[in-house]
């Protein structure tokens, strides 16, 4: 809205085409992952212990997906922007790039909102809403309004994303009485495999400058996943590990309930 009002038409295509792969491949995942996991944490409420690992679990889960993901489409959006949409596009790619890393910020929190309504609090989201409202439009609009670009405007959006996740961490450490530090355990394999990715994926354009798009495309793709799934691997092998099973184990369910 804000930016179709104080940045035109223009800039406004450029957001809604841009938008489209992030939502596609972030938002929806953690979409569908919310109304798997929402009754798991209901039936958990009363056990704490038990909903405080369940929360952390996902939390993590939900990033070793999105951090890979959100990190090589920040990576590969000048070749994937000219491939999908043609080369008339190109100025949408610095904004696709910022639109990939708050899909990473939207999603670091998302599994706080279900633990919140699973504890009976979700007043705390309507709360939180409109504190967050109160220095996120204001980022939007001076950042958009000053450059006149809707990359700016949602730069400003990424930035209120970050802190609206901190906050949002920090709130549920508290009503599951665990300290915030346990996020450092939580987020430390996905970053340490980010960084690898994103030098891996660095080299790679390098490289491959000169080469056809779509070439250039599957390459990233299987640098992405040999690095980003190796280093996961190494880093946290355990917690990935046992996201494969959880994984499995939901299909399974799902199957199961189909049939």
């Amino acid at each position: 809205m804000v930016i179709g009002l104080i940045l035109g038409a223009t800039q406004l295509g450029y957001f809604t085409v841009a938008y489209k792969i992030p939502e596609l491949l972030m938002a929806n995942f953690s979409l569908i992952l919310t109304r798997i996991l929402f009754p798991i944490f209901s039936r958990l409420k009363d056990d704490r212990a038990a909903l405080t690992n369940s929360f952390l679990a996902t939390t993590q889960y939900t990033a070793f997906v999105t951090f890979g993901i959100g990190f090589t489409l920040f990576m590969v959006a000048p070749q994937l922007v000219a491939f999908v949409y043609g080369e008339q596009w190109t100025e949408a790619v610095p904004l696709f790039q910022v639109l990939s890393l708050l899909g990473i910020a939207y999603t670091i929190p998302w599994a706080a909102g279900d633990a919140v309504k699973a504890l009976g609090r979700p007043d705390l989201q309507t709360k939180l809403l409109l504190v967050e409202s109160l220095y996120t439009f204001p980022l939007i609009w001076t950042l958009g309004a000053s450059t006149g670009i809707a990359a700016a405007a949602s730069f400003g959006n990424l930035i209120a994303s970050l802190i609206a996740a901190a906050i949002r961490l920090l709130i549920i450490a508290r009503l599951l009485s665990f300290s915030p530090k346990v996020f450092l355990r939580v987020f430390r394999p996905p970053l340490i495999a980010s960084a690898g990715l994103l030098l891996a994926l660095s080299a790679w354009q390098s490289v491959a400058a000169q080469f056809p798009l779509l070439l250039h495309l599957i390459g990233a793709g299987v640098i992405a996943l040999i690095v980003y799934g190796g280093l996961l691997f190494i880093a946290g092998r355990r917690p990935l590990l046992e996201a494969w099973l959880v994984g499995l184990s939901l299909v399974r369910r799902r199957k199961a309930e189909v049939a």
